[in-house]
């Protein structure tokens, strides 16, 4: 039988090369930079948040904090080299502005991290006040690595496309979770197993919001552009709209019912003149007939009369 250890060692090797594909997922997007020259709309943030992540939850599983916990060194350790490139990447091609920016944040993270290693090894003594408060500082700092990805739900939303927030990224941020849940259950890490449950649950609920989000504009573009078509004629009353073959939720096409109302009243207004102005024709049509028969001899009258004024009613009767 397989030990608890041995298990966990393999979920751990398993998470380990996981989260090492997780590290790897944006090298398309700074390799898109590299060729560009460009950081174009991506954005630092995300990038800084899991360098803060990285050095804490290496500080976490040093044997003078945690011990037996090198797989959460090893994986860490190679995901701050990693996304350290990745931020010399980003100040390399971003403009001052956004350069200025990452620098402080960059700045500030380092400042913070050498504060919480020197009051931790001075403050305290023992291997479980100081995986508390390390622990706690990890799962604090692991949400808001996260919550990073929400600045770029605005772009999101703005350009109508999750192409700044793939979904094979949030696929592996799903799994990574999943995989480092049953590593901290199997010997139980509370603080582990809090922050990847959260990394988890995000992941999860953050793409499938934005994915229904954007589903949801989509087809309520797609029913306006419908309902302007059906629009064309400004005398066709709006109750009358009966969406065609292609059109994707009828149910948006639904007005209020007073608005149809006086929309049908101006057709039916509409449909009474025309048939006064064909009524109107015909007498005039009918009084010229009268007119030309006075005027000529009563002989011929009659009959070039029957022949004339039912040619007229059989032309009207067709109109």
């Amino acid at each position: 039988m397989i030990s608890p250890d041995a298990a966990r060692n393999v979920v751990g090797i398993i998470g380990n090369v996981i989260s090492f594909g997780l590290f790897l997922s944006p090298v398309p997007t700074f390799w898109r930079i590299c060729k560009a020259k460009d950081t174009e709309e991506f954005k630092a943030d995300p990038y800084l948040a899991t360098l803060l992540n990285c050095m804490l939850w290496v500080f976490y599983g040093l044997p003078i904090v945690h011990p037996n916990s090198i797989l959460v060194v090893t994986i860490n350790g190679i995901g701050l080299v990693i996304e350290a490139a990745y931020l010399t990447i980003f100040f390399l091609y971003s403009d001052n502005k956004k350069r200025m920016r990452a620098f402080l944040v960059l700045a500030v993270e380092i400042v913070f991290m050498v504060i919480v290693v020197l009051s931790v090894l001075l403050a305290a003594h023992t291997h479980e006040k100081r995986s508390m408060i390390v622990g706690i500082l990890c799962v604090i700092f692991g949400s808001l690595m996260y919550a990073s990805p929400l600045t770029i739900m605005g772009k999101v939303i703005k350009t109508k496309s999750v192409e700044y927030m793939p979904f094979f990224l949030s696929l592996v941020c799903f799994l990574n979770g999943l995989c480092w849940t049953a590593y901290a259950l199997i010997r139980f890490d509370l603080y582990v197993t809090v922050s990847t449950y959260l990394s988890t649950v995000h992941e999860l609920l953050l793409n499938f919001n934005m994915r229904i989000r954007l589903q949801a504009e989509a087809s309520a573009n797609m029913c306006s552009s419908c309902a302007h078509a059906n629009n064309a004629d400004p005398q066709r009353p709006r109750h009358l709209l009966r969406p065609g073959p292609a059109d994707p939720v009828p149910l948006l096409l639904q007005v209020h019912p007073q608005e149809g109302e006086e929309r049908g009243a101006a057709h039916r207004r509409l449909r009474r003149q025309r048939w006064r102005r064909r009524r109107r024709q015909r007498l005039r049509h009918r009084r010229a007939i009268d007119e030309e028969a006075a005027a000529k001899p009563p002989a011929t009258v009659e009959k070039e009369l029957d022949e004339t004024y039912f040619s007229a009613r059989s032309s009207f009767a067709s109109c």
